[in-house]
């Protein structure tokens, strides 16, 4: 075969190839998109201010009589349970009125039986005539003033002996053993404080909180409570108690009860005490990311998507929208969208309605 002949055969059969193939079909090209779900947020903000813990309550004990200390049973850091023994003052003195006074009222006791014997004697010929009237009045009246001394010599004992529980002093609540302002054999008069207790149950925060948010501070609102000495904890506390007046710091002091204890918490942690205070009137709105919005003449609008017949596509739809402030989330939708429909962030400017995209995951 000449080199014509080979050349031509060549030729006729590409010719014959593409001449008796199907035509090819171009497959549909669509854009990728990356989107968003319209989502509600809070228009509230979170303000942290400093504070310190402390006792809920504080005991500080003393005795109701002056003498002269005898022992002192507690040391500073020691918990205590209620009831337990704290201190004692010398009750020498304190015993012997006691005694004398049981003594007193077993003498009254004597004599009130003997009158009583006496009247139901003398009754007894009274109503015989073997004796006559003011016999027998005398008789009911010496029963009746030895009554009455027996009624006040009992009286005097129950009063010596409660007396006697002023020279010992017991713990008032569970607690914790904060000060000790007085020593063994010291001679202390009454009402000198002896040893302070704070309970370790009911611990609060206080913060102080500045005028400008004040009004926003209401009783029972939850707050979050961290603790430096604490890293890693976050407590969650309920105000119980709000300041009228302003303090010296220039702001108000305001309670926190911690809803939940721990022992690790003391008296006088530094703590950080997080609030939630409204910036207006609407307390939670939409937001759509600030590259979602675009502009033509005056209106703003979006493109949202929705899914498509096949996975993951999705139709175009272009929607006017009117917005609001831009926050570090985004811009504010007034109206014009809902919340969780999809809106695109990504390329707007190439978008038209219905137009077919392919989801970006």
């Amino acid at each position: 075969m000449t080199l014509y002949n080979r050349f031509f055969f060549i030729c006729l059969s590409l010719f014959l190839a593409v001449g008796c193939s199907e035509p090819s079909v171009e497959k549909e090209v669509l854009r990728p998109v990356r989107y968003e779900a319209v989502k509600q947020f809070s228009s509230q903000i979170q303000r942290s201010f400093s504070g310190v813990s402390e006792s809920g309550t504080d005991a500080q004990l003393s005795f109701r009589v002056s003498g002269i200390i005898r022992k002192i049973h507690v040391e500073l850091g020691q918990r205590v349970k209620k009831g337990d023994p704290i201190a004692v003052v010398d009750s020498a003195d304190a015993a012997l009125d006691y005694d004398k006074a049981v003594a007193a009222k077993k003498n009254a006791r004597v004599q009130m039986e003997t009158a009583r014997s006496g009247l139901d004697r003398i009754r007894g010929l009274y109503e015989n005539n073997n004796v006559a009237l003011n016999e027998y009045e005398s008789a009911k009246n010496k029963f009746a003033a030895a009554n009455s001394d027996y009624s006040a010599a009992q009286k005097n004992m129950a009063l010596r002996q409660r007396e006697l529980t002023y020279y010992k002093l017991n713990a008032p609540m569970d607690g914790v053993v904060v000060s000790k302002e007085a020593n063994e054999n010291e001679n202390i008069s009454s009402g000198q404080p002896i040893v302070s207790i704070s309970s370790e149950a009911d611990i609060q925060v206080v913060v102080g909180v500045p005028e400008k948010y004040i009004s926003q501070v209401k009783k029972d609102i939850r707050v979050s409570i961290i603790f430096s000495t604490l890293p890693g904890k976050r407590f969650q506390g309920v105000i119980s108690q709000i300041s009228y007046s302003i303090s010296a710091a220039a702001t108000y002091p305001v309670k926190i009860s911690l809803n939940l204890m721990d022992e690790a918490i003391r008296p006088g942690m530094p703590a950080n005490v997080s609030f939630s205070f409204s910036q207006g009137s609407q307390d939670r709105f939409l937001v759509v990311p600030a590259n979602a919005v675009g502009q033509d003449a005056s209106e703003n609008f979006i493109f949202t998507v929705v899914p498509g017949k096949e996975e993951g596509t999705g139709i175009v739809h272009k929607k006017r929208v009117i917005v609001g402030q831009l926050t570090d989330k985004g811009f504010q939708v007034l109206s014009g969208v809902r919340e969780g429909e999809f809106v695109i962030t990504s390329g707007i400017n190439k978008m038209t309605q219905d137009k077919k995209v392919k989801f970006l995951e």
